[in-house]
């Protein structure tokens, strides 16, 4: 019940923010300006009225532990992450996101037993099995207009076509409502 709950709140969140990204009249920039901006007015005000629950680390001031160029690192990249998925959002859309996401994991999971000695479970295993055949999948699978070249020019030449008699009907009823103003006169 929990996890449906999380996987439908994490879906709708998705949804509204590629929404957001593509039909706001206000710039990508100019968004995430307000984005970041707002996050770090909020992290300071909540450093400074919510008091720190360990006793042993209420000295600490806003910037300790970022003196390392690592910690700098891990923050100009998730900066830099939610940029690109800003981006990802505008040029594609939310399900493309969600794979380079789940891609991202695999890669990571991959490394981390390589490098850094993670001992995969089978679990883990199938995790990745799953996420490269839903990718497989989602890349094989040809919209109608791209299996057949020919029938995607014919559909449209018919969606102009029915653009221009649209076009035309709606010139035509225009003219006869002006014509009974113009036996007037």
């Amino acid at each position: 019940g929990l996890m449906a709950f999380s996987v439908g709140i994490t879906a709708v969140c998705t949804v509204r923010n590629e929404y957001i990204v593509k039909h706001y009249r206000i710039a990508l920039n100019l968004q995430n300006s307000v984005l970041y901006a707002s996050g770090a007015a909020l992290n300071v005000t909540a450093f400074f009225l919510v008091s720190n629950p360990s006793s042993a680390q209420a000295g600490l001031g806003f910037f300790d532990g970022y003196d390392s160029p690592l910690a700098v690192a891990v923050v100009a990249c998730n900066t830099l992450i939610g940029i690109a998925i800003n981006l990802v959002y505008v040029y594609a859309d939310a399900v493309l996101k969600c794979i380079a996401t789940d891609c991202t994991a695999v890669v990571l999971c991959i490394i981390s037993a390589i490098f850094f000695n993670l001992r995969p479970s089978l679990t883990l295993w199938c995790g990745v099995c799953v996420v490269c055949y839903a990718v497989y999948s989602y890349s094989m699978a040809a919209r109608p207009t791209e299996r057949d070249p020919e029938a995607s020019r014919a559909l449209v030449r018919e969606v102009s076509m029915q653009g221009s008699i649209q076009d035309e009907m709606e010139l035509e009823s225009a003219r006869e409502a002006q014509r009974p103003m113009l036996q007037r006169t």
